[in-house]
């Protein structure tokens, strides 16, 4: 009798496990699944936003006058528009890591997005209207973009700070390898 009870209470405990360990395996592989279709949804996001674009890194600041030009670089291609003294000041002490004693307005706007676990995904240079470039800031949180309307010297801004990519529409670029066609 007493080695009948052993048997059942073990034999209840083996049955348990099995379940158990079939429950974990079932959350494991919907992970798994979650984590690639996650991934191709992520893939297909960024494809479909930069499509027509340059993938571009700040090269340089110059200042000229009351103005500044800020210069980036792709692999063939070359863009520069001419900003603010203050933004320029902005974009370079971000690109060279420079700190102040009090955070600047870009260092606060990337700060605030860390708080609230936004990432800033990328910056895109969309088009030029008259004498204006506009640039659109793509932000995520969780699965969802967000697209916000922005300069594009405040886009580099904050971009530079958070190791946003940069992109350019092609056809606002300057192809600077002869055989590189767009």
């Amino acid at each position: 009798m007493v080695k009948r009870k052993v048997k059942e209470k073990y034999s209840k405990k083996r049955i348990e496990k099995k379940r158990n360990i079939k429950k974990y395996f079932l959350i494991v592989v919907s992970l798994s699944v979650f984590i690639l279709l996650y991934s191709i949804f992520i893939y297909t996001i960024s494809t479909a936003l930069t499509q027509d674009y340059v993938k571009m890194s700040v090269e340089k600041v110059d200042y000229i006058g009351e103005s500044s030009v800020i210069y980036l670089k792709g692999d063939c291609s070359k863009f520069s528009f001419y900003t603010t003294l203050e933004q320029g000041k902005s974009i370079e002490m971000g690109l060279y890591k420079i700190s102040t004693k009090r955070p600047m307005t870009h260092d606060i706007i990337v700060t605030i997005f860390e708080k609230f676990g936004i990432k800033p995904y990328m910056v895109k240079i969309t088009k030029l209207s008259g004498n204006t470039y506009f640039a659109e800031l793509v932000l995520r949180k969780w699965f969802i973009p967000q697209v916000v309307d922005i300069r594009p010297s405040d886009a580099i801004a904050v971009a530079v700070r958070s190791g946003t990519p940069i992109y350019v529409n092609k056809k606002l670029v300057i192809n600077v390898c002869e055989d590189f066609v767009f």
